[in-house]
């Protein structure tokens, strides 16, 4: 048995083996506006986040993070959250500063 004949057994004509699964179209719209709604999400994220960078100095210290951490942070792949990154950023170097100064952490 060929591989064409066993096809058209599976088939009861060479469109019906031609044709899409039914419920494919709308599947893959759902894909596709759910990967565009996520992407959107992440830019908006980066956007909002990218305010923190216009703040001075002396506010940036108050929350406490440093410039170079935003910025480093900003230069990351829109996968990963900005925010997030930067605050582990600041833990850990804040860590190091208290096992520098002999302080417990």
């Amino acid at each position: 048995m060929t591989t064409h004949s066993l096809e058209l057994s599976r088939c009861e004509s060479d469109l019906d083996c031609l044709a899409a699964p039914k419920g494919w179209f709308p599947s893959l719209f759902a894909k596709l506006r759910n990967q565009w709604k996520r992407r959107k999400s992440l830019i908006d994220d980066r956007r909002a986040f990218e305010t923190m960078l216009a703040l001075d100095e002396v506010v940036l210290r108050d929350i406490g993070v440093s410039r170079d951490e935003l910025e480093w942070a900003n230069r990351l792949p829109l996968e990963y959250n900005a925010a997030r990154e930067v605050r582990k950023a600041a833990e850990r170097r804040r860590r190091q500063e208290r096992r520098n100064a002999g302080l417990p952490f």
